[in-house]
Parts: structure tokens; C-alpha cells; sequence
């Protein structure tokens, strides 16, 4: 049996055989390559799944190929009683696609030129090349499903205002506070080498003086600052205020009871939050801060500013999420534009003549005209 186990602060996938080994050896040249324990954790659930699936079939890695693979989305999507969501096969064939250019390129040496990659990748476009016959170019994969674009669900400075009001401690007000002031993720404090988000502040992160906050960005990727407003401020005091911190304590949050002494974990959070959201009638999760804050900033200060204060590695991947508009929005926008056209006189053809004369003078010019055709 194939499955993902926990590893010190990472992720491994242990399973018999030489398939579990060079899975195994796949995930552990994730950890040396920096991949958070997130996608650690991720790739070796969705391969220990995949080669669960593949044992059912009495094959090896060694027999896959692009069949395979079709029989594998297959089961996925068509097979079981509730089909996986489209977001969900993407994810596994992402996984597989990275785990094969790994296997194709260790074993390269052994086997040159006759190893390929068996799951379909974007890059792989198919045209007709007769003239005049060019089939617009396939930017998605060939098995990749096309997942539906949803609006993410954000709060408003109302709901979010409610939140933070219904905080019982500073410290749970300062948190939720940063979270709708800077839209940051809530993140996770998994050792020292694997943090991010508001849970991944250590106390160095948090300058008073400066009025910012240095945070690390999901994955094992860069970390950004972030200016914060004077209301966070006045409770981090408070929460500094509350008790004395130990000279060799890392982390702004601690958490309670069994937590005391500890870095405050995500579930910790996530139940303090749920207690809150239900004390303040509001459904809310910790992303919809972050989605609150960046519509806000789009439509205030522009994509640009959003992208710096999300910490978006890309314009696009902020215009893809905040740019949008719902069916509502683009049904009124077609009908003013509708209205606006029936308003204004056409332009198709000039007017007859220069100025707004009256009905007789304008009788009287068509007289003239009409004579002096008849002269011509």
C-alpha cells in the first residue's frame, strides 16, 4: 500500500517495491529543491493515489503510458459514483506530469531518446498545416478538464469590521486586524524553515517603528513588506503589553492551553475563527479577507497596487481573480450601452444642411434647391 507520511518538518511516500522507492526519492528531491511541505504533502498524496490505482491494474511505472493516463482521468471523472471536481484532475495531472519529466530525465542515461513524458502538457499544440486551414493553437492540455471561473466569495469592511469586534482576545483582534488590513495569507508556522502568512510572523517581522510587516510568501518563494495601518498597531502594543515574552521566543502568536509555548498552529486559528464568525452572524473564512481587501484595492488604486500588496509573482494572476465581473454586472453595462445608442443621432449619413433652421426656412430652401436643379 502506498501512502503519504509525515517526515520531520516534510513529507515522504512510503510503499514496497521499486515503484515506492523512486516515489519515495521523487518527494524527497522536492524537500532538497525547497518545495514547501504543502506541496510536499500534496504531490506525494496525489502519487501515492495514482500508484495505488496503477497496482489495481497490475502495472508498474515502467509500463505507463499515454493510455494509461486516459484510463487513469477515466477513472477519475467517469468511473466513480461522485466524479472529481475539474480543479481536482488538473491537480493530479500536474502532479503526474512533474513526477514523469523527473523519471524520464533520471533515467535518460540508461535509456536515451526512448523515455517520454506520457502525460499530455500544454506546450503540446496541434495545428494543420495545409494553407488556410491553421487550427487555433490548444493552450490547455489535451486530458486537462476545463474548470469553471467562480468569483471568489470576499467580506465587506462591514462584515469584516463584525469580526474583529467579536474577538474576545487582543491577540485574536490583532490577527484578524492584519489579516483585513493586509490581505495577507493566513499561512502556517511549520518550523523555521517552512513558514508564511500572518501565522508564519516571527516578532523580527513586525516593525513598529516602520509601521510594516515582512512576510513570507506561500511556498518557496520570496517575502514581501507590506505597510499596515494604525489600528493594527494599537493592539500589537496591547498584545506585547499583555504577559512577558521570553527572551528566546520566535513567533508574534502563541497559542493557548496545550498550545502555551508553542507557535499558534492554523487549526488552533480555524476554530477561534469559527467561534467568532458565529458569536458575529457572519459565514466567513480567513481567505476572504485577503479577497475583500484586493477588490477594494482594484477598484481604488488599480491592478498594479493590488499585485504589490497581495504579493502576486504576476499582473495577470491578479487580473484574473479581481478583474472580473459577474453576469449581473455585464447584463446592466450591454443595457446602458443600448440606451446610450438610442440617445444619441446616428452619424451614418451627414446632415442636409449646416444649421437647425425652422420648418420655413427649411421649406423654403428645399424650393430653391428643387429650382435650381431644374435650371441645371
Amino acid at each position: 500500500m502506498f501512502r503519504a507520511q509525515r517526515c520531520g518538518d516534510g513529507w515522504t511516500l512510503v510503499g514496497e517495491g521499486a515503484d515506492g522507492e523512486l516515489a519515495s526519492e521523487f518527494v524527497r528531491d522536492l524537500r532538497v529543491e525547497g518545495r514547501s511541505s504543502y506541496t510536499q504533502r500534496s504531490y506525494a498524496m496525489a502519487l501515492a493515489l495514482f500508484l495505488r490505482w496503477l497496482d489495481g491494474e497490475g502495472a508498474r511505472l515502467g509500463d505507463v503510458d499515454r493510455s494509461t493516463i486516459v484510463r487513469y482521468v477515466r477513472a477519475l471523472v467517469v468511473e466513480p459514483s461522485q466524479p472529481l471536481s475539474a480543479a481536482t484532475v488538473n491537480h493530479r495531472l500536474s502532479v503526474l506530469r512533474t513526477f514523469f519529466a523527473w523519471y524520464v530525465t533520471r533515467n535518460q542515461q540508461d535509456r536515451p531518446h526512448t523515455l517520454m513524458n506520457p502525460v499530455p502538457g500544454p506546450e503540446e499544440r496541434v495545428l494543420h498545416r495545409a494553407a488556410g486551414r491553421d487550427a487555433p493553437q490548444r493552450f490547455r492540455a489535451e486530458l486537462r478538464r476545463r474548470a469553471p471561473v467562480r468569483v471568489p466569495r470576499s467580506l465587506d469592511s462591514v462584515d469584516a469590521g463584525r469580526l474583529v469586534d467579536a474577538a474576545v482576545s487582543v491577540r485574536d483582534r490583532a490577527i484578524l486586524t492584519l489579516l483585513w488590513r493586509t490581505g495577507a495569507r493566513i499561512g502556517d508556522w511549520i518550523g523555521d524553515h517552512d513558514r508564511h502568512g500572518v501565522l508564519g510572523l516571527a516578532i523580527d517581522d513586525i516593525d513598529a517603528r516602520r509601521c510594516v510587516v515582512r512576510l513570507r510568501l506561500k511556498g518557496a518563494r520570496d517575502e514581501h513588506t507590506v505597510p499596515v495601518t494604525d489600528d493594527f498597531w494599537a493592539l500589537w502594543a496591547r498584545h506585547r503589553a499583555a504577559d512577558q515574552w521570553p527572551a528566546t521566543r520566535q513567533w508574534a502568536w502563541e497559542g493557548r492551553r496545550r498550545g502555551q509555548g508553542h507557535a499558534l498552529r492554523y487549526d488552533a486559528f480555524a476554530a477561534m475563527l469559527r467561534g467568532v464568525a458565529r458569536a458575529a452572524g457572519v459565514r466567513a473564512h480567513a481567505h476572504m479577507f485577503r479577497h475583500g481587501l484586493a477588490e477594494a484595492l482594484t477598484a481604488t488604486s488599480g491592478l498594479q497596487v493590488a499585485q504589490q500588496v497581495l504579493g502576486h509573482r504576476h499582473l495577470s494572476t491578479t487580473a484574473e481573480f479581481y478583474a472580473r465581473v459577474d453576469e449581473a454586472a455585464m447584463v446592466a453595462g450591454v443595457q446602458r450601452a443600448a440606451q446610450l445608442a438610442r440617445a444619441q443621432p446616428s452619424l451614418g449619413s451627414p446632415a442636409e444642411w449646416a444649421f437647425d433652421y425652422d420648418e420655413v426656412t427649411l421649406d423654403e430652401l428645399a424650393r430653391l434647391t428643387s429650382a435650381t436643379t431644374t435650371e441645371l
